[in-house]
């Protein structure tokens, strides 16, 4: 992910129904190797169109309101069991195995820098 963005990835917000299984999202920071953050409210297709609605009636003054309406209800951090992330790696990636060799490039590096 790092090298798509172009920078580290500190984490990643997350929202819809998907969201709310705690085991998904542990598995998720876990795989991505980064924090998984979820709000309080995960249906934001819902809010994004009750928000517009509260601009459109004055209820909101900026997006910087909306900003501030935003609650994180659970952040999910990587495990530190390498041995269960390399596990995970290799079953997800057992069809691609330069994309394995490559987080584990990624992997080792990350701890260089550590």
């Amino acid at each position: 992910m790092a090298k798509d963005a172009g920078s580290a990835v500190a984490s990643i917000k997350v929202d819809g129904g998907a969201s709310a299984n705690d085991l998904l999202m542990q598995i998720q920071a876990d795989v991505a190797r980064c924090r998984v953050v979820r709000p309080r409210m995960i249906e934001t297709t819902a809010a994004g169109a009750a928000f517009l609605a509260g601009i459109g009636a004055g209820l909101f003054s900026s997006k910087e309101d909306i900003r501030r309406a935003w609650r994180e209800d659970r952040t999910f951090v990587p495990g530190d069991d390498d041995e269960a992330w390399l596990s995970v790696n290799a079953a997800a990636f057992a069809h691609h195995p330069e994309q394995g060799a490559r987080t584990q490039q990624d992997r080792d590096a990350r701890k260089a820098q550590a």
